[in-house]
């Protein structure tokens, strides 16, 4: 059933499914993203797009704790484009999965933190039926793990499936025929496809410009341009890195140390950077605030819901 029970520990749980694309490209991340959803989540659906038997990401997957206790179900496809292909784990969900069942949207490069089971486990099964998508908020990590683009608001992170919905769009993909009202909530999670070396993301606007993706393809053209201007933009990130991603990032830094050190160089010539970080730091910290606020109003007829909100 897709609705709340009490577990034997009497915690209200909700089945909760996770879906994912996976190709043959290599993903750092990927081991530390599984590690990171493992507790959170009852089930993932991964679409591999890689057209191969085996691949070095297929084999992190089949070793993560989620594949090993039979929650991880693998659908092969060509890759048709983002949208088609993440819409081919909801067909996989249409098979069997009853209306209000949550889903949570997860990318290979994202690590979650530890409150994010917490999202899932406690606020998810408490919220009442009229919320049906939950939005949250994730760092852009860019080039250097002490350094980020932004806090970015991740639309439709998770959300109520029912069989209508779909995904559009070769690129960027985009859900449509979502049901139900919209909860923000102050959770922050990490990006780190912008973690590579600057050949790899050059070759990621490449691809995304071959898909209809315009401002990747102008980037692509003038990559290293791209590169230097969003590197002069950038703010000092002052937060912890989720367990889980500290042997990527470790991995990343061992391998990629001269360009780090270049990267040092030219922010240690921002004299305003420190000031300008600190201040983007108070301004989230606002921010969530004031979205743990506005959360709470919205839930003020759903006290166990409220309870379980906070700035995660």
């Amino acid at each position: 059933s897709a609705g709340p029970f009490l577990s034997t520990e009497g915690e209200i749980t909700l089945s909760i499914t996770a879906v994912m694309l996976m190709g043959a490209k290599r993903e750092p991340f990927l081991g530390a993203c599984l590690a990171s959803i493992r507790d959170a989540v009852d089930h993932l659906i991964v679409n591999d797009n890689s057209g191969l038997a085996e691949h070095p990401n297929l084999s992190v997957m089949q070793a993560s704790d989620l594949y090993r206790a039979g929650r991880v179900t693998i659908v092969p496809s060509a890759f048709l484009g983002f949208g088609p292909c993440r819409d081919l784990c909801l067909d996989e969900m249409r098979k069997t999965a009853e209306p209000g069942r949550w889903v949570i949207f997860v990318d290979c490069d994202e690590v979650h933190v530890p409150a994010i089971r917490r999202v899932t486990k406690g606020l998810l099964p408490r919220l009442p039926e009229r919320i049906g998508i939950v939005d949250g908020y994730f760092y852009q990590i860019f080039q250097s793990p002490g350094l980020m683009k932004s806090l970015d608001h991740r639309h439709n992170l998770m959300f109520r499936f029912h069989s209508d919905i779909h995904w559009t769009g070769q690129v960027h993909e985009k859900l449509a025929g979502l049901t139900g009202k919209r909860l923000v909530v102050p959770y922050r999670y990490f990006h780190y496809g912008y973690l590579e070396p600057p050949a790899v993301i050059a070759d990621k606007w490449r691809f995304y410009g071959s898909l209809g993706d315009p401002r990747s393809g102008r980037q692509s053209e003038a990559s290293d341009e791209f590169m230097q201007q969003e590197l002069k933009g950038l703010l000092a990130f002052y937060g912890d890195h989720p367990a889980p991603a500290l042997g990527p990032i470790h991995d990343y830094e061992r391998d990629n140390g001269d360009y780090l050190k270049q990267i040092a160089g030219l922010t240690g010539r921002q004299s305003l950077l420190p000031v300008k970080s600190r201040l983007r730091s108070l301004q989230i910290a606002a921010k969530m605030r004031y979205l743990l606020f506005q959360a709470t109003r919205q839930l003020q007829d759903c006290p166990e819901a409220r309870a379980e909100l906070a700035v995660y």
